[in-house]
């Protein structure tokens, strides 16, 4: 690494890219290194049954800077997992854990680069075999490039594409305050707005900034009427996000040198960036992956688990419909997210007292609706509201490929 400063600083970037969302955090401590140097996810419930000093227990690896130097890392040797504040399940992490999920990062980043040297070479004859494997790391960081300004231009386009590109980019966590950025909270449709006496069209964003939410414009025509390019209008998406002139140029730079574009027609496979034959259906379970690898993975059925405890702790007697309904969708469409399966419109659950409702309509363009009681009176504890909810959603998942309607109750099946 001493002989190439300028890939150091590719391996730097490149293990903040890998570990940028709380998810690759978690995963990059727990999958990583011995299993006695792995860190261990808990539910609220496991991680308030230990002691003080356990919670405060750490686990030592060592790791390699970018002079490649051998150096002593501390990481949590547990992490607990909680329902955050818009329903999602997180792991509380502080500091020093993040800096160790970068350190391991960074360390198997120059352990790749190593291990495509020829110990007989020359000094001279790394720098070729040492670019070919910095490709890797390069590649990931224009890949975060391009799919921020796809991200940006989805929104600037307006419509459906746009509302389905804002839940997508909440869902992701990568675009929040505590990521550098102004988080987008939610925008309006294309309307007329009268600023200083003139009328525009634009859209309304609401965004949260350091100083606090506040409301922002992104404009689709000029003063005179004149429509403004997309291209402009993703510039402008981009500087609500709080992103600079310098570095929006370098990002528009990267992503037309990958074969993108600026047109208004938005090409969803460029995005996903997936082959066409990868967008079938698919058979989903509640062994299908939400996320993590190795020891760390969880599945749909631990998530329902983890959200049935959070249901059953925010309340006093029986289950919060409201919290298990906003967990279980956020469950459902981030095992859809990774399973690749296609759908016209996400899973929404909504709660009505004791009923919890899903409604999604599928690739074939049918509406398949569940619904069922999940008991919120006393008496109820977290293991019952997991039974009736797991039921719930395994009888959304049977169906969900259906090329009829379907509602439940009955089982019924339209003409």
């Amino acid at each position: 690494m001493r002989q190439s400063p300028g890939l150091k600083e590719t391996v730097k970037q490149a293990s903040s890219s890998l570990t940028n969302t709380v998810p690759k955090v978690v995963s990059m401590l727990a999958d990583n290194g011995p299993d006695a140097q792995q860190t261990t996810t808990l539910t609220p419930s496991e991680w308030d049954a230990l002691s003080d000093a356990q919670k405060n227990e750490t686990i030592s690896f060592e790791y390699t800077d970018l002079d490649g130097s051998t150096k002593k890392g501390v990481k949590s040797k547990y992490i607990q997992v909680k329902l955050a504040s818009n329903n999602s399940m997180v792991a509380v992490l502080n500091d020093r854990d993040q800096l160790a999920a970068e350190q391991i990062a960074q360390t198997a980043l120059i352990s790749s680069l190593e291990q495509t040297i020829d110990p007989g070479s020359k000094v001279g004859d790394f720098a070729p075999q040492r670019d070919n494997a910095s490709n890797i790391a390069e590649k990931t960081l224009k890949k975060e490039k391009v799919g921020r300004v796809e991200f940006s231009k989805r929104l600037a386009m307006g419509g459906e594409e746009a509302d389905k590109a804002l839940e997508e980019m909440n869902q992701s966590g990568l675009y929040t305050l505590e990521k550098g950025y102004n988080q987008i909270l939610s925008k309006s449709a294309v309307q007329e707005i009268t600023i200083d006496g003139d009328k525009r069209m634009a859209e309304v964003y609401r965004v949260q900034t350091p100083s606090g939410p506040k409301d922002t414009y992104v404009y689709h025509t000029e003063k005179d009427g004149t429509p403004i390019p997309l291209q402009e209008r993703t510039r402008q998406t981009l500087a609500i996000m709080m992103t600079n002139p310098t570095e929006t140029k370098d990002l528009f730079d990267t992503y037309i040198d990958e074969g993108n574009n600026f047109d208004e027609t938005y090409n969803e496979s460029n995005f996903n960036q997936k082959d066409k034959v990868s967008t079938v259906n698919v058979r989903l379970s509640l062994d299908t992956a939400t996320g993590g690898t190795g020891s760390s993975k969880s599945t749909l059925g631990d998530e329902i688990s983890l959200v049935a405890i959070a249901a059953d702790d925010a309340s006093m007697t029986g289950s919060d419909n409201n919290v298990l309904a906003a967990g279980l969708q956020n469950s459902l469409q981030q095992a859809l997210l990774n399973s690749g399966q296609t759908m016209e419109s996400s899973p929404k659950v909504v709660a009505d007292g004791n009923t919890i409702r899903i409604t999604a309509v599928n690739s074939d363009g049918k509406t398949i609706s569940v619904s069922g009681d999940v008991d919120n009176g006393a008496g109820i504890d977290a293991s019952t509201i997991e039974t009736q909810a797991k039921a719930l959603i395994t009888e959304f998942l049977s169906n969900i490929n259906s090329d009829k309607n379907y509602s439940t109750g009955k089982g019924r099946f339209d003409d």
